[in-house]
């Protein structure tokens, strides 16, 4: 599975990737005075939540996305993440990124997973 972020592959540590689909409505969504639901859709903006894991293989990569990912930055990420049987490229958010602490082995901290959850600063697909 292809995922890089910024540039860099990570698809050697990446061991989940779970996407999501939010449908953006404007003011005008509500409901009607005859008791119905109104919907005024505007756009789909993607959410992709990965997983990536050493598996104690390669710290320095896991060292090196903790520190991608915890830079803030105005542009956000660009990320390339699968879509269907192709891949999407896209600007994104970078939501939240957990990390929690393993082991430590001959003096070293080996860290564990680190998820994150991305969301595309643009929309995907947009009201015809």
């Amino acid at each position: 599975m292809n995922v890089k972020v910024n540039g860099k592959s990570y698809e050697h540590i990446t061991t989940e990737l779970k996407r999501q689909a939010t449908i953006n409505y404007s003011k005008n969504t509500g409901e009607t005075i005859a008791n119905t639901l109104s919907l005024d859709p505007t756009s789909t903006r993607l959410k992709y939540t990965l997983t990536f894991d050493s598996v104690l293989k390669d710290q320095v990569a896991l060292e090196n996305l903790w520190n991608d990912l915890i830079k803030p930055s105005r542009d956000g990420v660009r990320v390339v993440m699968p879509y269907n049987r192709d891949e999407i490229e896209f600007s994104a958010k970078v939501n939240t990124v957990s990390q929690s602490y393993m082991t430590t082995i001959s003096g070293q901290r080996i860290w564990d997973k680190i998820t994150v959850d991305f969301e595309s600063l643009t929309p995907i697909l947009e009201v015809e």
